[in-house]
């Protein structure tokens, strides 16, 4: 038969458009939507909450960097070189669905006699959506370096690295009069 070649030779193609529609499915470094993301609320002029989501196939890895990331975007936009996470919770979720698959099997009996036997059988499947929330407090000095943290996670994540802003300049004294 003629198929088996023509499948031996699309297998790898179909293995890669399987591959990358998986990675492709996680959540991406995103406002927070259906799928998950990011979600910030300023508490006061140092302190934050972060919420970071993910679907079922995000792990919880991807999530925690959302989290930091984040932290590291706040801390830097404010001028901030660093912070402190001062609380956090789990915000995972899980969620359980049954599917049903009708299997038909072939009986041989006595005398040779073939009948067919259906049954359904029901499978339930498990997913876990990870989430994370963290409070965090900006410091000057300490903590987790926000530069470093968003110049290593913002690049993977198809974030753009952040810079602190630059310190404003002194003014120059006027010269005295004589």
């Amino acid at each position: 038969m003629t198929t088996m070649p023509i499948f031996r030779k699309r297998a790898p193609w179909i293995v890669a458009g399987l591959v990358s529609a998986l990675v492709i499915a996680c959540t991406p470094y995103q406002p927070m939507g259906f799928s998950g993301g990011v979600d910030d609320l300023q508490l006061n002029d140092t302190t934050s909450r972060i919420i970071a989501k993910g679907n079922a196939y995000s792990s919880s890895e991807r999530v925690w960097d959302f989290v930091l990331l984040r932290a590291s975007q706040i801390a830097i936009s404010r001028g901030y070189k660093g912070f402190v996470i001062v609380g956090e919770t789990d915000q995972s979720s899980t969620h359980q669905y049954t599917t049903t698959q009708e299997k038909t099997a072939m009986v041989t009996g006595a005398q040779n006699t073939t009948g067919f036997i259906t049954y359904t059988t029901p499978s339930t499947h498990t997913m876990i959506k990870p989430g994370h929330a963290i409070i965090v407090t900006l410091v000057q000095e300490g903590g987790m370096d926000a530069r470093m943290i968003n110049a290593t996670l913002a690049p993977r994540y198809g974030a753009r690295p952040m810079a602190l802003p630059a310190a404003p300049e002194a003014p120059v004294p006027k010269p005295l009069a004589e």
